[in-house]
């Protein structure tokens, strides 16, 4: 009802946000800072966060390993997978823990097969379900994800690892692994201060008292981290009902805030944190229960002095991200900017700005005004100079069977141009009448928001129409994988600069992906043929259609066009340097991108342009072109790249000099060029390729034009 009422206010909020977005995001809040160069200091970040990303909701080993594995067989590029909740230990899942592996599989085969697909019901039933989602324990559940349970439990006693592992089966594949976090301890986890309370405040039993004390329960059941004092957490522990406290058939579970404050409850959690982060874990999903402190009323810490919110979520997050870097290299994922207490178009800032180059728009409906609202909050974000947020492909609430499959194409290529890429999916009951119309009404689970349910759910429609789903989201995948050189070195020149990389621009829902891309999503209603989008293209520069670069529309003008579901509104700036990478030999648009170089777009106009291109772990290079009716002068700093140019529709060249004066040879195919290392050639549309392979010493070649009247 709230949302309802608030709706209209939600939309003024949300114009007003997206004009001033406009006016002052595109050019930054400090004019002097916009005019210096890129730095070319060394990422502050691996470059991997800028891949595709996929998260697992409510999982299993084997439901990820799978997924993963028919991801990869479709083609898709994976660069990083989260494992969200639930995934930790509780009470109940550590005594399970020596139950022999091959037997506790078996159990666990025969309760998913009791309701078809991966079932969770007859797992609630035995105590599988609401007690194996335990938040705060941070060491991994030995019956859902017993495959990380045993590489965890190897790796803590420094002995082998017999099993068929986790984190180290997918950093052999070039995967990196997240796992949900938050600052909350639930009352389950066997290091909450009392493991063993044998009530909660609504008077439910927890669980039958074995014992009376937590250090008598962690001496019976081998538990092998240190306990905290309840001094570690905010209110000397006092319980707060949160949106991770789950009812199950016989309790509810509660949480307590950990006190960021106090320098012995900050070094207990890290040493929770480091039995994970040993393992190699490349980063966390830290998600927002740092609003719950004001719940509290009031917040103490340890000392007896009131703390509010904002101070709070700014230690918190400092902690997430500053510790989880400085010591392991590990990225920490937070909330920017969301519509977190009304969904209702009023957005609250969570995470600071400052190091914060990893960030989600928090969790949507998986329709068309969820889009809306997960483009509010990057909108938002772009207010506070947020410099990388992105949001679920889909949305995160809903599935197949209720989720518009056209919202989530158009939502995959919103992803695709963002600076960050992800897809959630989640194990969840649904009806089997969804699945066989007439079919018994039976529950079985199914998963969310992967193509290939789209495909299962709507095969004749989509047949019909021709419109292939997982071929679809291959491609922007990979679209998005190859703009990695590109968004990373934006993403660093804009936090330089104290500017969102994400920047909207006037018109509906309409943005700068940095300095050189024009994003206009399709974020409405269309038909089985595509979409019509009205577009205001940004004044200053012409803009070529990246998915037919025959299309050259005039800055300041506004056309309606229409998009069929294989390609979506995205342009280049006439003048743009664009690198981009291939990880993939397989031909995706017009262009072909080779995997083994890095490829520079130069969509040369007269005058000249530079960009800056940042590097993990060394310097970067600033590439520059300098044109005029003659000749166009490209020059590139040292670079350990092989690099590929490709000159966009220019002038017809004649000679290809470089600096010490050695001519460049003609080739018949980019095949050729591609073997050869060092030469040029014309494809059939006039653009101009040419490969420069040793490039340590740095790049400077001039294109002499025999057609001066270009």
């Amino acid at each position: 009802m709230l949302p309802t009422l608030l709706f209209p206010l939600s939309r003024i909020i949300t114009a007003v946000i997206v004009f001033v977005t406009s006016i002052f995001g595109g050019m930054g809040w400090d004019a002097a800072l916009n005019r210096l160069p890129p730095s070319l200091e060394p990422l502050s970040y691996p470059i991997w966060i800028h891949s595709h990303w996929i998260w697992e909701n409510v999982g299993y080993c084997e439901t990820i390993k799978d997924w993963v594995a028919d991801m990869q067989e479709a083609g898709i590029p994976i660069g990083a997978i989260i494992i969200d909740r639930p995934w930790e230990a509780s009470t109940h899942t550590w005594t399970q823990r020596h139950l022999p592996r091959e037997e506790d599989r078996t159990l666990r085969a025969e309760q998913r097969a009791d309701t078809g697909l991966n079932g969770q019901r007859s797992m609630q039933r035995d105590g599988y379900g609401g007690s194996v989602d335990s938040v705060g324990s941070y060491v991994p559940c030995p019956v859902r994800y017993c495959c990380f349970f045993e590489e965890w439990y190897a790796q803590l006693n420094g002995v082998p690892n017999t099993g068929p592992g986790f984190i180290e089966y997918f950093n052999a594949m070039g995967i990196e692994v997240l796992a949900w976090g938050t600052g909350m301890v639930n009352t389950n986890s066997p290091n909450h201060f009392d493991p063993v309370r044998l009530s909660n405040p609504d008077g439910t039993v927890l669980y039958p008292p074995e014992f009376q004390d937590r250090h008598e329960w962690a001496a019976e059941h081998d538990w092998p981290l240190d306990l905290p004092e309840s001094s570690y957490f905010l209110n000397n522990g006092r319980l707060v009902s949160w949106w991770g406290s789950h009812s199950n058939y016989t309790h509810r579970t509660y949480g307590s805030l950990v006190d960021y404050t106090q320098a012995a409850a900050v070094e207990w959690w890290e040493q929770q944190l480091d039995n994970v982060l040993n393992m190699g874990l490349s980063g966390w999903k830290v998600d927002g229960t740092d609003p719950y402190v004001a719940t509290l009323l009031p917040a103490i810490n340890y000392r007896g002095r009131l703390i509010g919110w904002r101070s709070y979520r700014q230690a918190a997050y400092r902690h997430w991200i500053d510790y989880s870097w400085e010591n392991f290299g590990a990225v920490a994922k937070v909330r920017a900017v969301d519509d977190y207490f009304f969904r209702a178009g009023m957005p609250f800032r969570f995470a600071p700005r400052r190091g914060n180059f990893l960030a989600w728009a928090g969790d949507q409906d998986n329709d068309w005004r969820g889009m809306r609202a997960a483009l509010n909050n990057i909108f938002a974000s772009s207010m506070f100079n947020y410099v990388n947020v992105g949001s679920d492909v889909g949305g995160f609430r809903g599935g197949p069977y209720d989720n518009p499959w056209d919202v989530f194409i158009r939502w995959a290529q919103l992803g695709a141009f963002s600076t960050l890429m992800e897809m959630e999916s989640t194990l969840r009951e649904v009806p089997r009448e969804f699945l066989t119309p007439g079919g018994d009404v039976e529950l079985v689970v199914y998963t969310e928001h992967r193509p290939f349910r789209f495909n299962d759910f709507y095969p004749q429609l989509l047949a019909e129409h021709d419109i292939d789903i997982v071929a679809i989201y291959r491609d922007f995948a990979i679209m998005h994988t190859e703009l990695q050189p590109y968004i990373a070195s934006q993403v660093m020149f804009s936090y330089e600069r104290r500017q969102p990389t994400v920047r909207p621009a006037m018109g509906y829902y309409q943005y700068m992906l940095g300095d050189e891309i024009f994003v206009a999503p399709i974020v409405q209603q269309g038909d089985y043929s595509g979409h019509y989008r009205r577009i205001i293209f940004p004044r200053g520069s012409n803009w070529i259609y990246l998915f037919d670069e025959t299309q050259v529309f005039r800055g300041g003008s506004m056309h309606r066009l229409h998009f069929s579901y294989d390609v979506s509104p995205v342009f280049i700036r006439e003048g743009a340097i664009i690198p981009r990478i291939r990880l993939l030999d397989v031909p995706v648009g017009a262009a072909p991108v080779f995997c083994n170089y890095t490829t520079i777009y130069i969509y040369p106009r007269q005058g000249s342009n530079r960009f800056g291109l940042f590097e993990e772990g060394q310097r970067g290079s600033m590439i520059n072109y300098t044109m005029n009716r003659n000749t166009i002068r490209v020059t590139m700093e040292s670079t350990e790249r092989d690099i590929m140019f490709r000159l966009f529709n220019i002038c017809t060249p004649g000679a290809i000099v470089l600096a010490d004066g050695t001519r460049l040879a003609a080739v018949a195919s980019l095949d050729d060029l591609r073997a050869s290392g060092l030469g040029f050639y014309v494809d059939e549309a006039g653009n101009l390729w040419i490969a420069h392979q040793d490039a340590i010493d740095g790049i400077d070649f001039t294109v002499h034009f025999v057609n001066c009247g270009c």
